[in-house]
Formats: C-alpha cells, structure tokens, sequence
C-alpha cells in the first residue's frame, strides 16, 4: 500500500511539472489537434474511397454484362477491370496501398500490372505520408515522449530531490513506475484522436464484406498493443538516458539523436540499400522480352498438341476441336512464359523485403510501421494476395471462355440473352486473409517491439550510482 500511494504521489508530481511547462503543453495541443484532423481527413477519405470502388466494380460488372461480343473467344479479349478493396483499417495506416496501384485490367494474353495508384507522387520504401495518423503516432509521438522524459531522472539529481526520496525510503522501482506511468497517461491522452479511424474501421462497410467484424477487431487489439510496447518503450528509454547521461542536456541530446537515427535515417538507409542491391527490373524490358518469346513461340500449338492435351482434361479433350485445344494450348503458354519473367520482379520485392526485415533488428520505429502495416492489412504481402487472387481470376475466365468456344455455345440473339450468357462468368469476390493466416508473419516485428521494451524497462529500472 505505501508503494502505491507513492507511485500515485510520484504520478502527481510529474503531471504537475509538466502542466507548469506551458510551451509543452501547448505543443502537446498542436499534437493532438494535427492528429486529430489527420484521422478526420483519413476516416473521410476512407468512406469516399470504399463507395468510388463499389461504384466502379459495378460498372465493370455491368459493362462485361452488357457487351455486344456474339463469340466467347472474343469475350476474353473484351476484358474487364477488377478493383482492389480498400482495407477498413486503411483509415489507420493506408501503408503501401496509395502507391501500387488499386485496378487491373484481366483479358487473354496478356498479364497485367496493377495501375492507378492513389498516390504516385510518393517513394515507396516506408514514405513519410504527413495525411496518415500512423505516421503522425509513429515518428512524432515519440518526440513529445522524449520532451516528457528526458529530465525525468536527470533533473532529479541536478536539483537534489532524488536524495530527498531516498532519505524517505523510496523505493526507486516505485519512483521509475510512477514516472512511467504520468509518461504514458500523457501519451495516450494526446493519442486519442486516433479512437476516431480506429471505431472507424469496425463500420466501414461495403455492401460485400471484405473482412469480418471479429477479424477487424483481433487487427485492431494487436495493432494497439504493439503501439503500447512501442511508445512503452520510449518512455523507458528517455528515463534510461536520463539517468546515466551526466545532464539533462546530454540526455536530450542523446535521445533526439537516437530518434532521428532509428525514425528518419534508418529506415532511408535499408530503403536505399534494399533498392540499389536488389533493383525492381523494368516493366517495359520484361514486357518487350514475353513479347519476343510469345512470338518466338506463335505457332508452338501448331506443332505439338501435347501442350494442347496438359491444358485440357480428358473428358474436356473428348468434346472440344482441335481449334479449341490450341486456344488452350496458347493460353496455357503464355501463361507460363508471364510466370517466367513476372517472377523476376516478384524475387525482386521479396528480396526487397528481406532487407527491410533486417533493418527492423535495427530500428524499432521500423518494427511498428511493419507491424502496423500487417495488421492493417496494407502492406505487401496483402497487396500481392490481391495481385494473385486477381490472376488466378483472370486465368480461370479465360479458360472457361475458351472452354465454351471451343464447345462452339454462344449467346442469344437478344441482349438479355447475351446478358444471361455472360452471367454465367462469376463476378470477382475477394476477401482479405484472416489475421490469424498473418501472424507468422507478424512474428519478427513483434518480437523486435518485445525485446526492445524488456531491454528499455531493464535500463530504466537500473539503480543508479
């Protein structure tokens, strides 16, 4: 009990000093103020965004509906678009989302790459998006953290008061727990603005769910913990420094250092290392070189129908043409030849992500924002799922098409029987993966974020001399 009334004493006191700093109360206001119309421009971006995509997909759908193509081979040339679904927790942390694209075009022959990024204006590795509340509490939380604590233990020693508390018996886990603990009040104070994309997000809705409530919500609670080891961690750090720096100026120093190094150099660093070690090879030399072999190769069905017979199932074979198989045959190859060179940019990326990986070991900062962006379901690895979910669309399209043309079905004379005829192609439903397919992934960071937290709190904790 007399822990706790010190604890609580110590609380007091801190919170006291710091309402006395009117300057950094006032800055803690601006914080909170820009944090605030941060999530409101997002939340507002976010619905506007979910109902454009619905609006577009249905115009897609009712556009391959309402096509005036009399042949089913000709259907696979007429295409549609499909559209990728905004993530409800996008409000959050749109991560890479704004610059990969959110549409592709699915046709025969020809393996399309994701256009119309929101935001083509930014670099890619771990940009600095000013309109994203992650950022906002990411890399500028962590400064006003710093301003709380940096004189936390130091100033203690240069105005004599930690004799004073130990003459009274205090234990200094107790002093260090109720330092903390004003630190982290003040924090999540100022942070709670972002209560305001996070409710968001659980009712962001589009007429086809993309993600189940209770899927949502496992998102958001991981997404909240990591940020308390996070910011937990900064707090710990900032009376770590002050009390083994000599001063208070030299433990401010030292800590703004330490966040410019881990929250601004660090994550350019493995950027730049990650993209000059592992370049993405250019999709104008990859599309001239399946270009070349698609021609090389033209009359390949022509000479062998064994492609011709590994695209089609036996009971396929016995009902479609010749014609038929070579259509197959040729889909078939140009699929292969797509694989062969759109792997290299996908090697690429992955070796991309095995350098930002190991630039988490390195900088806590970039720990949360790959966190963050997992559990928000906007970072690469959701990008690529819609990516393949979209091609393995296309591929089964295509061939169901050419399937039916070779069968030699084709539509009514009338537009409702075209209209019938091309329903009979699905529409494209995609569902984001469930967050418990995501926590092998989400691993690494978070045992980044943990270790970083222990080791910051055992500094803390540590007596000094």
């Amino acid at each position: 009990m007399r822990q706790m009334r010190l604890v609580r004493t110590v609380i007091r006191k801190e919170l006291r000093v710091t309402f006395r700093d009117r300057w950094l109360c006032l800055a803690c206001a601006l914080f909170s103020v820009a944090l605030t119309v941060s999530c409101w421009l997002s939340v507002t971006y976010g619905a506007e965004t979910v109902s454009e995509i619905e609006s577009l997909q249905r115009t897609a759908r009712q556009d391959w509906l309402d096509q005036p193509t009399t042949n089913a081979h000709m259907a696979t040339h007429h295409g549609t678009t499909l559209y990728k679904p905004l993530s409800p927790l996008s409000v959050l942390d749109p991560g890479i989302d704004p610059l990969f694209g959110s549409q592709v075009r699915v046709q025969s022959h020809r393996q399309e790459r994701m256009t119309d990024p929101r935001d083509a204006r930014r670099p890619w590795l771990n940009s600095l998006a000013v309109d994203s509340p992650a950022l906002l509490l990411e890399a500028g939380l962590p400064v006003f953290v710093v301003l709380l604590g940096f004189a936390g233990i130091s100033r203690e020693r240069e105005q004599g008061t930690n004799r004073l508390l130990a003459g009274n018996g205090a234990p200094w886990s107790a002093v260090i727990v109720g330092k903390l603990a004003a630190i982290c009040i003040i924090a999540a104070v100022m942070s709670l603005p972002a209560l305001i994309p996070a409710i968001a997000s659980l009712g962001l809705e589009a007429e086809t769910p993309v993600m189940p409530w209770p899927d949502r919500g496992l998102r958001v609670l991981f997404l909240v913990t990591a940020g308390a080891l996070y910011i937990l961690g900064w707090a710990a750090l900032s009376l770590a420094i002050s009390s083994a720096a000599g001063s208070t100026r030299t433990a401010f120093l030292a800590l703004i250092l330490l966040w410019f190094g881990w929250t601004i150099a660090a994550p350019r660093l493995a950027g730049s290392v990650a993209m000059n070690r592992y370049p993405i090879p250019d999709w104008r030399d990859l599309e001239r070189a399946r270009d070349d072999a698609l021609r090389f190769n033209k009359d390949a069905t022509s000479t062998d129908d064994a492609t011709g017979s590994e695209s089609a199932t036996p009971s396929e074979s016995r009902e479609i043409s010749s014609e038929g198989a070579k259509l197959l045959a040729l889909e078939s190859f140009s699929d292969a030849v797509y694989d062969r060179f759109g792997g290299q940019i996908e090697s690429a990326f992955e070796s991309q992500d095995q350098v930002m990986s190991l630039g988490t070991l390195l900088s806590p900062y970039l720990a949360m924002r790959a966190n963050s962006m997992l559990w928000s379901a906007t970072d690469r690895r959701h990008h690529e799922d819609f990516r393949r979910a979209a091609e393995t669309y296309r591929r089964d399209l295509v061939r169901s098409l050419n399937l039916m043309e070779a069968r030699q079905e084709r539509p009514g004379p009338s537009s409702e029987d075209r209209r019938v005829f091309w329903a009979r192609m699905p529409a494209f439903d995609y569902r984001f993966p469930p967050a418990a397919s995501v926590f092998r992934d989400a691993f690494l960071s978070t045992a980044v974020l943990c270790v970083w937290c222990l080791v910051t709190l055992v500094g803390a904790f540590r007596v000094p001399h």
